[in-house]
């Protein structure tokens, strides 16, 4: 650190950021230089943010500054959603982690599905199946968005199978709950890919959005549960809307009956 020798030997007022100012308030700790140690302190009470948050995190985790680190998480963990996603996927998995494990996270559902699902990819194989089952219990993610459902779900898979762990019937677990949520939104997870990719007119297709079936990279056994459980789903909506026009019919017939009723009463 050129910027602490300057100091020592000819008193320089140090240049403090969110990169250097816990190291040097670490050093300044060590070998006693007390003013310095308060100006470092006090640079990073004004300068500590939600901005400046997860760097302090990483600075704090290397120099053993436990306050520090505990303060990070918990303005990360209580801002989850307003962090740029570039600033989360720079974390390290356990502190990715302690994020997720604290007390202080306040993260709508599906919005954190999307988040979990953008650190994996970028991560790639440094999320393993234990990190993945802590950041996804059901206690903070109940439910996945659309969006992310398929793609976690084949994340999910890829982690059980590196794993060596089958969690098909285990109620409640990732896998489970984008599975239900791909079912739900059948339409657009399932059948919007499919009626792109088979329609002949290149127009209908752009206009679908839908490039790849993602559900054919999932194993044999998961797609077929998958298109078994749409199947009923939409058997289920169809049987609601043929429910729906009979009723309307029968109020039309029973409103038709009234009318003639009525027009006779006045002959």
């Amino acid at each position: 650190f050129p910027a602490l020798l300057d100091y020592i030997y000819t008193e320089k007022m140090i240049q403090f950021s969110a990169k250097n100012a816990t190291a040097l308030r670490h050093l300044a700790h060590y070998f006693g230089m007390r003013p310095l140690w308060k100006q470092a302190s006090a640079f990073i009470r004004g300068d500590f943010s939600l901005d400046t948050a997860a760097t302090y995190l990483s600075e704090a985790i290397v120099y053993h500054d436990e306050k520090l680190e505990n303060a990070s998480i918990a303005i990360l963990a209580e801002n989850i959603e307003e962090i740029n996603r570039r600033t989360l996927t720079k974390l390290s998995p356990s502190s990715f982690e302690r994020i997720f494990a604290s007390p202080r996270l306040k993260c709508r559902s599906r919005k954190l599905s999307d988040i979990v699902l953008k650190y994996c990819q970028t991560q790639g194989g440094s999320v393993d199946m234990s990190l993945l089952m802590k950041c996804t219990r059901s206690e903070v993610m109940p439910s996945v968005s659309r969006k992310a459902a398929l793609p976690l779900l084949k994340v999910a898979v890829a982690g059980e199978q590196k794993a060596g762990v089958d969690m098909s019937n285990t109620h409640n677990v990732l896998r489970a709950r984008c599975v239900e949520t791909c079912v739900e939104e059948w339409k657009e997870t399932l059948a919007k890919p499919l009626m792109a990719l088979e329609c002949r007119d290149k127009n209908i297709s752009r206009i679908l959005g839908a490039s790849s079936l993602e559900h054919r990279d999932l194993p044999l056994t998961i797609q077929v549960e998958l298109l078994e459980k749409a199947l009923c789903a939409a058997k289920v909506e169809l049987d609601d809307v043929k429910a729906e026009l009979l009723f309307r019919e029968e109020q039309v017939e029973e409103f038709t009956k009234q009318g003639k009723s009525t027009g006779k009463s006045f002959e």
